[in-house]
């Protein structure tokens, strides 16, 4: 369980950048846009 709640904690943190990334192209392409 312990694993577990590791890998857990690395998707979130992955999920969270690539959220970030997200956003931050898009406000690129607004200003591009």
């Amino acid at each position: 369980m312990g694993s577990m709640l590791q890998g857990s904690i690395k998707f979130q943190i992955k999920c969270f950048a690539a959220a970030l990334l997200g956003c931050a192209i898009m406000s690129v392409v607004a200003k591009w846009a």
